[in-house]
């Protein structure tokens, strides 16, 4: 025989060793869903290198091209204001001349968003703005205030975008699954430790509203998550909130208009984490929306073939009241047992019966009263008009 204290010791065994299976096929899946974020920091990060590469030196050499041709033509418009010729109609023709040009340079050099007051050499090709635009054509939000110039910058970003788009869809909907688990442990906890009153309500309430009130729910979650993004912006970039907003809206939808970007770079980085999470709460949102969308136009079409193939005395006087022709007497007496049979749905019939179908389909083998019978039974009448 084994002894009591044996048994409990294997239990214990079992149990231990099925906890630490279980704790470690939970750190193999956080692992997994950590490294295919890091896989795509890292791929985001090598594109952005790729793009300073290409881009940042030539676009020095083209502002040092252009602060230089700048300063000639000033120094050029200068010498002339200065020249001491002694016809006016030359000095004013050289005047004329001198300025038209130094206008066009300006204007060329201003186009190029170089400061025609102090001319700077910079780059937009910085590693930070390097890796701001590579998020912004992984997530194809592209707010078009920067763009490759070079011809092997815009081959590279083709490339970059045809692996990098798919690649952080899925990220994308990996987060999404991670913010649904969690949200389903929260719900789970809270039926735990709350009281049951507040349970049952919540309870009668999803089965009350259905899919209708999960949509409202996401939809609430993503506009305070727009809201939290617009006050940290708010503060950040020092915009007005409701700029803030509107940036955090275009971003979170992927419309990219690029008429507010950010600009501080020490706030970039939070930036491409913000929306890394955003996009996940957005796509989650819009999703159910769109299927809450298709569930209610199929029920629309499955309600109108029915009422298509709809048949029965009572169906045709309904259609001839409609159509106000044919009328007689008796159509008043088939609204009246209409409205009764609704009085009696409404006090609490729970399935359908056959009396129900049998009024809608042989008037004669049908009588009101038997609708009183003790058994319970649901009615469900839907009238449905539509001009088509």
């Amino acid at each position: 025989m084994v002894e009591p204290s044996e048994k409990s010791g294997k239990k214990q065994v079992r149990m231990s060793s099925s906890s630490k299976r279980h704790f470690f096929n939970k750190l193999k899946t956080f692992f997994g869903h950590l490294g295919l974020f890091a896989s795509l920091i890292i791929y985001t990060g090598v594109g952005a290198l790729v793009f300073q590469t290409l881009e940042y030196p030539v676009e020095i050499d083209k502002m040092t091209f252009y602060k230089k041709l700048l300063e000639d033509a000033r120094s050029n418009f200068t010498k002339a204001v200065l020249s001491n010729s002694s016809s006016p109609d030359a000095l004013n023709y050289t005047l004329t001349t001198a300025l038209q040009k130094y206008e066009e340079i300006i204007d060329e050099v201003a186009s190029e968003g170089m400061s025609v007051v102090t001319p700077e050499i910079k780059s937009d090709w910085d590693y930070i703005q390097s890796a701001f635009f590579a998020s912004t054509v992984v997530t194809t939000i592209g707010y078009g205030n920067m763009a490759p110039k070079t011809y092997w910058g815009r081959v590279f970003c083709i490339c970059f975008a045809l692996i990098g788009i798919p690649f952080t869809l899925t990220v994308i909907a990996d987060v999404g699954k991670l913010l649904a688990s969690a949200v389903s442990s929260s719900y789970k906890s809270f039926r735990k430790h709350f009281p049951k009153k507040i349970t049952t309500k919540s309870s009668k309430l999803s089965k009350k509203f259905g899919k209708s009130a999960t949509v409202a729910a996401a939809l609430g979650v993503l506009i305070l998550y727009i809201s939290a993004g617009g006050y940290i912006f708010m503060l950040g970039e020092d915009w007005e909130f409701f700029d803030s907003w509107y940036f955090c809206f275009i971003t979170m939808t992927t419309i990219g208009l690029g008429d507010i970007v950010p600009e501080k770079k020490s706030f970039m980085l939070p930036c491409m984490l913000y929306i890394m999470i955003g996009l996940a709460l957005t796509s989650t949102a819009i999703e159910l929306v769109r299927s809450q969308y298709a569930d209610s136009w199929k029920r629309m079409r499955e309600l109108s073939t029915r009422l298509h193939s709809l048949s029965g005395p009572l169906a045709q006087r309904l259609q001839q009241y409609g159509d106000n022709i044919n009328l007689d007497v008796n159509v008043l007496q088939d609204l009246k047992e209409l409205k009764r049979a609704l009085a009696l749905s409404s006090k609490g019939m729970k399935r359908e019966g056959s009396l129900w179908r049998k009024m809608w389909e042989n008037e004669d083998g049908f009588d009101i009263d038997m609708l009183e019978s003790d058994e319970p039974r649901l009615i469900q009448i839907i009238i449905y008009e539509s001009s088509v």
